[in-house]
């Protein structure tokens, strides 16, 4: 149960981390291959 709790806070975080950099891409005149280095 504490397994999955993490893995939903981990995947939480993730998401949120993406929303704030899809929110910022264009804005701050980053390239999307900067905003999402790893992708």
């Amino acid at each position: 149960m504490k397994k999955q709790e993490a893995i939903n806070q981990g995947l939480e975080l993730v998401n949120r981390s993406t929303i704030a950099m899809l929110g910022t891409n264009g804005e701050d005149g980053f390239p999307r291959d900067l905003v999402f280095p790893g992708l």
